[in-house]
C-alpha cells in the first residue's frame, strides 16, 4: 500500500539519533507519507502528543533513548486522558532490546516492532497494520 501523500497519515517519529530520524523520514516520504513530525526525545514527544493529539495518526518510537526511553514514553502516553487519544497506534523501532522491554511494550498495547535498520517494505506494512487498529495480543506471545 502506498499512502496518498495529500491525505496520508500524520506520523510522529521519536528517535534520538538524527541520522536515523532523517532516514526514517525519507523512507516515509518514499511510501507517500509527507506529514511527519520528528522529535529526538520522549519528553518532547509527550508535548507533541498533548499539543497535536487530534491529528497524530501513528507514532514510530525508538526504545533506547536518554532521559525517557520508549517504554517510559509509552507508559505516559497510555496514561493520557481519554480526550488526548492515549490509544494512538505505536510502532516500536529498535536496534536492540531486552525481553523485559518487549514484554512491557506488548502489555502497553504496542502495534508492531521494527528492527533497525528498518526495511521500507516492513515500515509500510507496520504502519498499515497499526492504522487498521492491529495491536499485538499479549496472550499470544
Amino acid at each position: 500500500m502506498v499512502f496518498n501523500e495529500k491525505d496520508g497519515p500524520i506520523i510522529l517519529v521519536v528517535e534520538d539519533e538524527k541520522f536515523m530520524q532523517n532516514l526514517i523520514k525519507r523512507m516515509l516520504e518514499n511510501i507517500g507519507i509527507r506529514n511527519v513530525i520528528s522529535v529526538n526525545d520522549g519528553n518532547t514527544a509527550i508535548d507533541q502528543v498533548q499539543d497535536n493529539f487530534a491529528i497524530i495518526d501513528c507514532i514510530l518510537l525508538d526504545i533506547e533513548m536518554p532521559d525517557m526511553n520508549g517504554i517510559q514514553f509509552l507508559r505516559r502516553l497510555r496514561a493520557q486522558p481519554k480526550d488526548n487519544r492515549p490509544n494512538i497506534p505505536v510502532i516500536m523501532v529498535t536496534g536492540h532490546s531486552n525481553r523485559k522491554n518487549i514484554e512491557d511494550a506488548i502489555q502497553l498495547g504496542v502495534s508492531h516492532f521494527l528492527t533497525k535498520p528498518v526495511a521500507p517494505k516492513d515500515l509500510e506494512k507496520g504502519i498499515s497494520a497499526a492504522l487498521r487498529g492491529f495491536v499485538i495480543d499479549p496472550g499470544k506471545v
